[in-house]
């Protein structure tokens, strides 16, 4: 592509939610937008859109952990090309390596040789009179922690990023963006409610299903949650700066929960505040008829997580599971088909669904919804085909289900993340 730009976006543990989510924000960057190299690390995309506009972007994303502008294509990484890279100013220089591998079959051909790269330009920077530090870590990459704490985006430094495509071939390039953890763990963390105990959605996979939902969508963007809890996803489309956000839940423990944190983030923590933004609108209602607690509002989008049954100290039985997805399911199904009243067409829901890995070693789900054509829903596409061909449940994807899955080691309930569009 004439006028184009290369860049590497690394993928976050589940790379098939990470994959989801960046494939339905492209189609809100306009222009061309084609994958070029790819692995279950990271991928490289080109596009027409400057570097500006990608980071205004990436500042979106939920799932992406860093992204990289490729500036070249070399057969062999030299000294030189690395340097040139590097910010050139009379104060002392920082610089660390990341290495990716999107060719498995070369993933040791460069991977051990990142830190001796690193001590040989710090000591041709030394020739040359520059002062330098090279960063390291453990691994062959740099955590966002990593590059954020040790200047590696300001003026004074760079992450060189190296990607092996094939044998004898690299792309060079630089870190652009990295994930704001901070931020993710503050507004999770330092928020004043949280009940543990009912489960609480990550900030990150919230923010997740809201890109899935509203990419490629015009603005002006309005939004339902109607099993709202703590206000996770409320929380995450205020930070998007979604126009008009709606919520609700049965309990009205939990409305005042959202409700507190709404103010709490509202405020940034700085004192109390007792009132909602105007275009934040929090209502006690019954999920499975939503349509009549919002008859007059017409939303374009919806992302919700429901009850996932009880707490588990330990796994269930396979019998005990499917007992479980059976008793859990008609929430579900109910509460989908009022949702789906509310939505225009073309309209999305993402909804979390829970799922168990049982005793047996079998995972359970909840049984499909045998009426959903009816309902005026069919499930959306998550992922382009030639991913999907390449993905396996251990990356986060159910082909069958063509559903995304997330789960925790230390978790007995897990979530399936099922998308459907109104037709």
């Amino acid at each position: 592509m004439d006028d184009s730009y290369q860049y590497l976006f690394v993928l976050g543990t589940t790379p098939a939610i990470s994959l989801a989510e960046l494939y339905f924000l492209s189609k809100d960057v306009g222009g061309e937008w084609h994958y070029r190299y790819w692995s279950k690390h990271a991928v490289v995309i080109e596009t027409t859109l400057a570097p500006e506009k990608i980071l205004t972007l990436a500042k979106r994303f939920g799932g992406i952990v860093k992204l990289a502008r490729i500036h070249r294509a070399v057969e062999k990484i030299e000294h030189d090309d690395c340097i040139a890279l590097l910010p050139r100013n009379d104060q002392k220089v920082y610089f660390g390596i990341s290495y990716y591998s999107l060719n498995t079959s070369i993933q040791a051909q460069f991977s051990q040789h990142v830190k001796q790269l690193g001590v040989a330009i710090k000591t041709r920077l030394r020739v040359q009179g520059i002062a330098s530090r090279f960063v390291t870590s453990r691994e062959d990459t740099l955590s966002a922690v990593v590059v954020t704490t040790n200047k590696l985006l300001s003026s004074r430094g760079a992450e060189i990023v190296i990607a092996g495509i094939e044998r004898g071939r690299f792309l060079l390039g630089t870190t652009l963006y990295v994930q704001p953890y901070e931020s993710f763990a503050y507004r999770d963390m330092g928020r004043p409610k949280r009940d543990a105990r009912a489960g609480m959605i990550p900030p990150k996979l919230a923010r997740i299903m809201l890109n899935i939902v509203f990419g490629g969508v015009p603005r002006p963007f309005s939004f339902l949650d109607p099993f709202c809890g703590s206000g996770t996803i409320l929380q995450e489309a205020l930070s998007l700066g979604i126009d008009d956000i709606y919520g609700s839940d049965q309990d009205p423990h939990a409305v005042q929960r959202t409700r507190d944190n709404i103010a709490w983030y509202t405020s940034r923590g700085q004192g109390p505040q007792t009132s909602l933004p105007s275009h934040v609108h929090l209502h006690t209602g019954d999920a499975r008829n939503v349509h009549v607690l919002y008859q007059s509002v017409r939303v374009k989008g919806i992302a919700t997580e429901p009850y996932l049954g009880p707490p588990l100290t330990r796994p269930l039985t396979f019998t005990g599971g499917q007992l479980l997805s059976r008793e859990v399911a008609p929430l579900y199904y109910e509460s989908l088909a009022s949702c789906a009243r509310l939505l225009p067409l073309g309209g999305r829901i993402a909804m979390v669904w829970p799922y168990w890995y049982t005793t047996s070693g079998q995972h359970v789900f909840v049984p499909e919804d045998p009426q959903i054509i009816r309902r005026g829903l069919r499930p959306l596409a998550l992922l382009p085909s030639s991913f999907i061909q390449k993905l396996q449940t251990r990356d986060g994807y159910h082909a069958a289900r063509a559903s995304l899955l997330y789960s925790r080691v230390d978790q007995f309930v897990s979530r399936e993340i099922k998308v459907f569009e109104k037709i």
